[in-house]
């Protein structure tokens, strides 16, 4: 079974652009490992240092990446919480 594609149709195409520029960016840098973990879906944290490398297409393969990220929102009415509505 294969993860949902959360990402709206229309911003596929530029996905795909980002991720085959950032690839050949990598690889003219040298660095076989982070076009490994930029294709498994790892973090690349450190091509932010590399000189050749876009940081806006660093930026915008991670704002890609999480789109779709499951997020949860806990709120606490125990005693100790805040009671009144605007404090909360």
């Amino acid at each position: 079974m294969y993860p949902a594609d959360f990402l709206p149709v229309e911003k596929r195409d530029d996905r795909t652009r980002v991720t085959r520029e950032l690839r050949e960016q990598l690889q003219d840098a040298g660095r076989p490992d982070l076009v490994a973990a930029l294709d498994n879906g790892e973090g690349i944290w450190e091509a932010t240092t590399l000189l050749g490398v876009d940081r806006s297409l660093i930026d915008a393969r991670d704002s890609y990446r999480r789109i779709g990220d499951p997020v949860a929102v806990f709120l606490d009415d125990s005693l100790g919480a805040a009671t009144a509505p605007e404090d909360r």
